[in-house]
């Protein structure tokens, strides 16, 4: 039963980064394990709150060329997995995009913010100290999105439709 619960809640998470409708769950007859609030019910009327802009601000234009996230050092690189990066510092968006998702933990990974850009890519941080958007708002490209407050070891990733790329290949 916690299988189901756990995940269920994972596809409900990756639904809402996808921008999909919310997952409505019921469970199978005769199992009376309550589901994480959220899940199969109707959510109430959204209302702005320190983590969350809605309705999302719009999606602004994505710039040809991606930028570094941060000023640093790649330490491991692991193509598809993404790259690690050493660095201190403000962590910035690599293209103008809006923020789909933030999750202070998913798969061993640790303060994670995901991007979706207007020309079809997604782009993941994560292991940050501080995530400094909300849900939902718009950023420019160099706008400071995550902070690293000593040298630390951020990772990053790239997706297009569901598929992870290697960073490496897109940055300059």
């Amino acid at each position: 039963m916690m299988k189901r619960t756990l995940l269920a809640s994972i596809v409900a998470l990756l639904l809402a980064a996808c921008g999909s409708e919310p997952l409505r769950v019921t469970p199978p007859p005769g199992d009376e394990t309550p589901l994480p609030p959220g899940i199969g019910e109707t959510a109430p009327p959204a209302v702005e709150t320190p983590n969350r802009i809605d309705p999302p601000e719009p999606m602004p234009e994505a710039e040809g060329a991606f930028r570094w996230p941060v000023k640093g050092t790649v330490v491991e690189r692991r193509g598809g997995g993404g790259i690690a990066i050493r660095a201190a510092g403000e962590v910035v968006a690599v293209k103008s995009g809006r923020v789909q998702l933030l999750l202070s933990a998913w798969q061993g990974r640790r303060n994670l913010v995901i991007l979706r850009h207007a020309d079809g890519f997604l782009s993941e941080v994560s292991d940050v100290d501080e995530i400094l958007v909300p849900i939902g708002k718009a950023v420019r490209q160099g706008e400071p999105i995550a902070r690293l407050r000593a040298t630390g070891t951020m990772r990053f990733r790239l997706y297009r439709e569901k598929q992870a790329l290697d960073p490496a290949l897109f940055l300059p």
